[in-house]
C-alpha cells in the first residue's frame, strides 16, 4: 500500500488480494521508481511471497510491482 520500510537482510512476506489465490504471479522490484526492474520470482501463489534477504539498498523510491502470469 506504500510508505513500507524493509530491513536490509531480512525476510519479510508480500501479499496481495484482487485475483484468485491459485493464479501464478510474477514479482519485480525496482528501487528507481520504476526505471529498471529486478524479478523477485516468476512463480508466486497464493496471494503471497516470503521475500528473503532484502538487498541492502537505501532509497525513497522502491516500488514491487506484481503481475499475473
Amino acid at each position: 500500500n506504500g510508505k513500507e520500510s524493509f530491513i536490509f537482510g531480512r525476510d519479510t512476506i508480500i501479499t496481495w488480494d484482487g485475483i484468485s489465490p491459485t493464479d501464478t504471479c510474477k514479482l519485480e522490484f525496482s528501487f528507481d521508481n520504476g526505471a529498471n526492474w529486478k524479478t523477485l520470482t516468476n512463480e508466486a501463489t497464493n496471494l503471497k511471497y516470503k521475500w528473503k534477504d532484502i538487498p541492502n539498498i537505501q532509497s525513497d523510491s522502491c516500488l514491487i510491482r506484481i503481475s499475473i502470469t
